[in-house]
């Protein structure tokens, strides 16, 4: 049961990260790299001045 609901997120976040690749026009992976990129800024103040 726990893995049929693991499944579910994670199809509903790819369905989510290619629709944002139509409206933004790049690949997922860059989308991803820079998800995680941003969110390592936040964390660890990183980019900051």
């Amino acid at each position: 049961m726990l893995s049929q609901l693991t499944l579910c997120i994670y199809k509903k976040l790819i369905e989510v990260l290619k629709i944002r690749t139509r409206h933004e026009s790049t690949s997922v992976n860059a989308l991803v790299e820079l998800d995680a990129l941003n969110s390592l800024r936040g964390l660890y103040g990183y980019g900051a001045l």
